[in-house]
This record gives C-alpha cells, structure tokens and sequence, in this order.
C-alpha cells in the first residue's frame, strides 16, 4: 500500500521489517527441524512425479542400445563372412612365377 501512495520511505521500512522477519523464522529451532526430511518421504513424493517420466526413456534407451549392439554384430558378421570368401588360388611355376589359376567366393579350408 505504501508504493501506491508513492510513500518509499514507508515500504523501505516494511521490507527490511520483513526481512528481519524471515531471518528469524528460518533459523528458529522449531522451522529448522521441518527442512530435514527422510529419504522414504522424498521417494513417496517424487516417484509418482518422476516415475512416468523415467520408465519410457529407459525403455528407449535400452531399444537403442540394443539395435545398437544387433547392428555392430551384423556388420562384424558380415566383415567376417567377406574375409573367408575372398580367396585367389595361384600356383609357383618354374623360375618363381606365379600364375593365377582361379578366383573364387566360397569358403576356402584353411
């Protein structure tokens, strides 16, 4: 009421009052033992605030995870399979020349 009429001085003393007010209500011995709550009252409030949110990223960050994993095994696989197929099958003739006889993407024993 006191900006309202213009009265700065007036509300300069009503909000140091009100500050010197909150000071001693914070540091009361009564207010200070209500900040201090057990862990199974923060869980009890905020798991329904956090569970909904949680459950679908974890979801969705184990499908990542694993098509992840399925795509680095497929292409493991498949690096694999491209080395065991390649083989060229060369035969040492006379004077150390080396021919090629036959090229070939099957499975070549080892």
């Amino acid at each position: 009421m006191a900006l309202h009429s213009s009265a700065f001085n007036v509300a300069l003393q009503h909000s140091s009052l009100a500050l010197e007010y909150a000071e001693k209500a914070f540091f009361d011995d009564k207010m200070v033992s209500m900040l201090y709550f057990p862990d199974e009252h923060k869980y009890a409030i905020y798991t329904p605030l956090f569970g909904p949110l949680a459950l679908p990223l974890l979801m969705a960050l184990l499908r990542e995870l694993q098509g992840m994993f399925k795509g680095w095994k497929a292409s493991r696989l498949k690096k694999e399979e491209k080395e065991e197929k390649d083989a060229v099958i060369v035969s040492e003739g006379k004077e150390a020349e080396s021919k090629v006889i036959a090229e070939t993407t099957e499975p070549v024993a080892r």
